[in-house]
């Protein structure tokens, strides 16, 4: 159980064995709030649910898979969330992410990836919903940066990626799908941004790699190109820079190895 402030809300990961109901053993992936008010805000008609005892909601079979439910535990903590389909994990990850419902809290809300490392979490699982998370990150970079490369002004969205500017590896869970932690750019610029062989200054102008300046000239990439910066607020503008940094210095540091 994820430990949050009131007004938090964390992604989890459940893994629950309905043998009595011989359908085994499923994962679920719910929104945990501790604020009832909040969950009922969000969600009003959790009401409808049945009461077992005293204040403690528990669901008397399982729901169909991708199919919304509601629960509330003994302590106080409330839940909305799908079972995941274990034919179609991503399926159904990504039919919870796009429910209009949470996709709205999602992106008015900050929101939290609990650590889906319990015993039962599998390794899968997790690969999955880091999937998912991924996914998310993309539609929020193209809608940042209006569907079009941010130093290119490219609009083929099939040769346009989500560039993390701080790798994902080493993200903390807010920062793995926030969609300043990064630029959108081209195939070709993202090849190299993601190698730290180009990344841009704070002037947004683009710094490549001295050994590869004159073979980026031959696939159109050269030293006056920049970051239409422009298209951002200034929030925006400031949080983007703020992990530019990270990536200047692992750029940096690359070019003395």
């Amino acid at each position: 159980m994820a430990t949050s402030s009131e007004d938090d809300i964390f992604v989890e990961l459940w893994y629950e064995d309905w043998t009595k109901e011989k359908k085994g053993k499923v994962f679920s992936i719910c929104l945990e709030y501790s604020n009832e008010k909040l969950f009922k805000e969000h969600f009003p008609e959790w009401e409808h649910y049945k009461e077992c005892h005293k204040d403690f909601f528990e669901i008397e079979s399982r729901p169909d898979f991708n199919d919304l439910f509601f629960q509330k535990d003994a302590d106080n903590h409330y839940f909305a969330g799908v079972y995941i389909d274990p034919d179609d994990e991503l399926g159904s990850l990504q039919r919870f992410f796009e429910n209009e419902k949470i996709n709205k809290i999602i992106k008015n809300k900050k929101i939290t990836f609990s650590d889906p490392g319990e015993e039962l979490a599998t390794q899968r699982i997790q690969q999955v919903l880091a999937r998912v998370g991924q996914g998310k990150y993309r539609d929020d970079m193209l809608n940042l940066w209006d569907k079009a490369c941010s130093v290119t002004g490219c609009t083929i969205k099939e040769s346009l990626v989500a560039s993390h500017a701080k790798p994902w590896r080493d993200c903390k869970p807010a920062e793995k799908i926030n969609a300043r932690n990064g630029l959108l750019l081209a195939a070709h610029l993202d090849a190299l941004f993601d190698k730290f062989l180009i990344t841009f200054d704070e002037d947004w102008k683009i710094k490549i790699a001295p050994h590869l300046e004159s073979e980026c000239k031959r696939i159109g990439i050269t030293p006056e190109m920049m970051v239409k910066y422009e298209k951002l607020k200034k929030q925006d503008q400031a949080e983007v820079q703020n992990f530019l940094k990270e990536h200047r210095r692992r750029f940096n540091e690359k070019q003395k190895s």
